[in-house]
């Protein structure tokens, strides 16, 4: 065999399992959106591959390269565990399925399957109360390059979820790949709404954790240990819980950290500020009636505002994991009453597609207390109404509207656009926004 014979050889061996796709051409027209989280439900677009290198430059690029760490080999050898594990039929169907779900996951511009090395391999089967599930993994060699994140270039290790479709046969609900800085997922929901939680054994003892918003807008979570048994727990999610509600944590910790391990297909795909991290409440930007100063007094002296709250003080009305952040801009408005009470009026929660909700923390003789002010609901006439204790009135606003408020006279009494301190005795506000007047009843 000559050198030229050699380098065909070469090429056609390392090239030799790609295979275009019949939509091939239309999924380059279309194109796609590229998104730059890490793998969560990647079932969104197809896989372009361009072999650009020359021959000899291709055997460089796919040499074997730094082994599979030893723990994940682990996974490739152990035995398939769960009360699946002997149904041979279900095994090779959800391997099947693996195969087939590459060229739609949102992973694989990334590369991520590119390179696979052996047979995927089932870690865990089993049966669920809405249907069979597994976790499925499989080797691949990933290279550096500016669509993927990775530690470094070598074997690594794929896990794909695996639950039950529309017509009960398995399909792939998401895959992932170790990324820097990050404990690999380890769970996914499946379900009707996505309300039973399936959690891989990886020999951590983790909790499970449920939100909770109380009356008077503050949160709460629940833990509870994830109870495993044969390779995996499944848990059934309470119906008034939303999934993007629900965590997992290292057991006994409180916070949130990098290696707990995420829940694939709970994550928030928009605008996130990421899974298991904090909204920094310490530097709240300016909003739209930052400047309003309202007042039942004449004088203006320095004290309470929004951005001298806390971010302790505010932490009781946050979700440390939380998928979303507050709505931005955040509301604030902030004075003073007639008895000298400073006030601080702003909208907190609004993660987790909840709507926010209106605070306002009243200070008084150096003492400090919460008052809850409802939904912050932009759909409203009026945005904020909120009643003050020791009857020092209401904090009402509306970004750019005319306000006036009535008594138990029949007259409109005038205030300051946007947002007002007006009497306790109020009992309806005129809210004019370009030139349409609605009237707002106070209870």
């Amino acid at each position: 065999m000559n050198v030229e014979d050699q380098v065909r050889t070469i090429f056609q061996t390392c090239t030799d399992d790609l295979r275009p796709r019949s939509d091939l051409l239309a999924d380059v027209q279309r194109g796609g959106a590229r998104r730059k989280f890490r793998g969560r439900v990647a079932m969104a677009m197809g896989t372009v591959v361009v072999i650009a290198a020359a021959a000899v430059g291709a055997w460089t690029a796919f040499k074997p390269g730094p082994t599979i760490p030893a723990a994940d080999q682990a996974w490739l050898n152990a035995p398939t565990r769960g009360n699946l594990a002997g149904d041979s039929g279900y095994l090779k169907q959800a391997a099947s399925a693996w195969d087939d779900s590459h060229g739609k996951s949102m992973n694989a511009e990334r590369g991520i399957f590119d390179h696979l090395r052996g047979a995927p391999h089932v870690v865990w089967a089993g049966k669920t109360p809405v249907g069979n599930a597994a976790f499925i993994v499989q080797e691949s060699y990933l290279r550096q390059h500016d669509e993927i994140q990775i530690d470094h270039e070598g074997s690594h290790l794929l896990m794909g979820f695996v639950g039950p479709g529309s017509d009960g046969k398995p399909v792939i609900i998401g895959d992932t790949y170790p990324a820097p800085g990050s404990y690999e997922d380890g769970a996914f929901l499946i379900g009707k709404d996505d309300h039973t939680l399936v959690v891989l054994d990886q020999g951590k003892a983790l909790d499970y954790s449920t939100l909770t918003i109380n009356g008077d807008g503050t949160v709460h979570r629940t833990f509870a240990p994830v109870k495993f048994h044969d390779g995996a727990a499944v848990i059934s999610i309470p119906a008034n819980v939303q999934k993007y509600d629900v965590a997992l944590t290292g057991h006994g910790r409180r916070s949130p950290s990098n290696s707990d391990p995420s829940i694939a297909n709970n994550a928030y795909l928009g605008t996130t500020i990421g899974a298991n991290a904090e909204f920094d409440y310490k530097r709240l930007p300016r909003s739209w009636n930052a400047k309003i100063w309202v007042s039942g007094r004449a004088d203006r002296p320095k004290g309470l505002t929004c951005n001298s709250i806390t971010g302790s003080e505010l932490a009781k009305f946050t979700d440390p994991y939380a998928q979303t952040s507050v709505e931005s801009p955040p509301l604030c408005i902030y004075g003073i009453t007639a008895n000298g009470s400073r006030f601080a009026v702003m909208n907190v929660g609004g993660f987790n597609f909840h709507p926010s909700w209106i605070e306002a923390i009243v200070e008084h003789n150096g003492k400090r207390q919460d008052v809850y002010g409802g939904t912050y609901d932009k759909k409203s006439a009026l945005w904020v109404h909120i009643r003050l204790p020791d009857q020092q009135g209401w904090i009402i606003g509306r970004d750019g509207a005319a306000l006036a408020y009535q008594t138990g006279d029949d007259q409109w009494h005038t205030v300051t656009s946007s947002a007002a301190l007006i009497p306790d005795n109020a009992r309806q506000v005129k809210v004019t926004v370009g030139g349409t007047t609605q009237i707002f009843l106070l209870r």
